[in-house]
């Protein structure tokens, strides 16, 4: 089996489950330069006749999931050969791969996942603890705050994770899934999927008119009738000779419909993080009809998870909690991502505010390097945050993570 995959540089998975390996002597390279291997299940192989495994893993630096058999064996004191990318490992524990809950929080290397009496399924340990809280906004169709706590034996450990939650039932309506895939992120736990929530129109009651010869049904509904409005009967004089009977007519009229409702904001799915601009001493929040609302506002530099927006006129909202809004204005978008950039061989570089005006004060040096730790929308423009309300253009730097 030497080289039998080697060189699949665009493999992510790859099933071999059913592998019988129990007269094989040779397994050098096997796996090399499988650059893009993300998972190996190797649970069912049986090593103890082979003799070289030599750069089994090389150049598989993709490789975070691992699943490995109590056969798996590796000659001894040979580990460092198999070249398995060096990294800090974990074991799934009562978790899954993408949401791991390690019984050994630390992890081991490489080498010694090797060597371990019992192999199992191991993951390479993620970088960041989990601090977030274990509730779930869920975004809906019916425009309710719809909110999901997270059971104890699925709650995430790590930023990364991916996990499942069973939809809320709402009685009156069912579902149009029956899960949400849920990602644990540095900001909370988000959820991309949005649930349709269809009412359940109950059938009316049928019931039998017994007077009827036919098979005919009448439906038991209850009908309300609008009220008759009878004209007065006119007095009529009596005449000489035979009297003329004046018929009288009853007019019905019909309740009138009510006026429908002055048009509601156009509520979309939004799923963006964004923060209130740092110049604003405190930022307004409104009701879904653009009313403020007294008392809540919300300090600079505020972020969160915004799952909705709402179309009011001309006027953008975007949804904070409850019935709770802020101009889309005040506020602008961003995702979280750690990067180091590098300004090019010019005097100055310009620094912008969150509104994307030119600060004229400040600007950075030439070929100078800056951690970000936000990638922002401005103007529909990318632009890095350097400090709280200071952003380099994306275009005047590269990205050099070193």
């Amino acid at each position: 089996m030497s080289q039998m995959f080697g060189g699949c540089s665009d493999l992510r998975m790859l099933n071999i489950t059913n592998f019988d390996t129990k007269k094989v002597t040779n397994m050098n390279g096997m796996f090399a330069g499988c650059e893009t291997l993300e998972e190996l299940d190797l649970s069912n192989f049986d090593t103890k006749n082979v003799k070289s495994m030599d750069n089994m893993f090389q150049a598989t630096d993709a490789l975070k999931s691992l699943k490995l058999g109590d056969k798996f064996v590796v000659p001894e004191n040979k580990e460092k050969d198999l070249k398995l990318v060096n990294r800090t490992w974990i074991d799934v524990g009562t978790g899954t791969t993408k949401n791991p809950k390690p019984t050994n929080k630390i992890g081991i290397s490489s080498d010694e996942l090797l060597k371990h009496h019992d192999k199992g399924n191991w993951v390479v340990k993620p970088e960041k603890e989990y601090l977030g809280n274990f509730r779930i906004m869920v975004a809906n169709n019916l425009h309710k705050d719809i909110v999901v706590t997270v059971p104890d034996e699925i709650r995430p450990e790590y930023v990364g994770s991916v996990f499942e939650v069973a939809v809320p039932q709402i009685t009156g309506f069912n579902a149009d899934r029956k899960t949400l895939t849920v990602t644990a992120t540095d900001e909370g736990l988000i959820s991309n999927e949005e649930v349709t929530y269809t009412e359940v129109v109950e059938k009316p009651a049928v019931v039998q008119s017994a007077a009827q010869t036919t098979s005919s049904v009448q439906l038991a509904e209850k009908v309300i009738k609008p009220k008759a409005v009878t004209t007065p009967t006119p007095t009529v004089e009596k005449a000489a000779g035979p009297q003329k009977t004046v018929e009288t007519e009853t007019v019905v009229t019909a309740k009138p419909e009510p006026e429908p409702s002055e048009e509601q904001g156009k509520v979309t799915k939004f799923m963006n993080y964004i923060s209130v601009h740092p110049d604003l001493k405190a930022a307004k929040t409104y009701s879904m009809n653009g009313k403020i609302n007294d008392g809540n506002t919300l300090r600079p530099g505020y972020s969160w998870f915004s799952d909705k927006q709402l179309q009011l006129g001309n006027q953008k909202y975007y949804h904070v909690l409850g019935d709770s809004w802020i101009k889309a204005e005040d506020v602008f978008i961003y995702r979280e991502a750690q990067n180091l950039v590098k300004t090019k061989d010019v005097v100055m570089t310009n620094l912008f505010n969150s509104r994307a005006e030119l600060l004229t004060n400040r600007g950075l040096g030439a070929l100078s390097t800056w951690q970000t730790s936000k990638e922002v929308i401005l103007g529909n423009h990318k632009y890095y945050q350097i400090t709280a309300n200071e952003f380099v253009d994306s275009d005047n730097v590269e990205i050099v993570n070193e």
